[in-house]
């Protein structure tokens, strides 16, 4: 039975991502901004979802990646930096562990 609290929980939680996908976002910032404790904020994300928190930040990010791949002409290197990842190592890491391409093999192939 899905818990209503969970599934508020979930759309406050996504909103938040999606208003700040361009921001560095961390699983504290999160629960810090609903209130909430992140231990609490991450262990019910992942029993309403079935998906671990900070996976989900990366795949919402990689997700836009990969427009921005399609549709403009920004380097690997700016599109790691507008959407906020560590390093263009990490966004590269990511990119493939989500896509299996890494964003040049995406490009190409889109």
């Amino acid at each position: 039975m899905i818990n209503p609290e969970n599934s508020k929980l979930v759309n406050q939680v996504t909103n938040y991502i999606r208003n700040h996908i361009t921001d560095k976002i961390s699983t504290s910032e999160i629960a810090e901004n609903l209130e909430k404790s992140r231990g609490y904020v991450t262990t019910e994300f992942k029993k309403a979802t079935g998906i671990n928190l900070s996976d989900y930040i990366s795949e919402l990010k990689v997700n836009e990646a990969r427009d921005l791949l399609k549709y403009t002409d920004k380097s690997f290197i700016e599109i790691s930096n507008y959407l906020g990842f560590s390093s263009q190592n990490y966004f590269i890491r990511m990119f493939k562990k989500i896509t299996g391409d890494t964003p040049k093999e995406y490009r190409i192939k889109n």
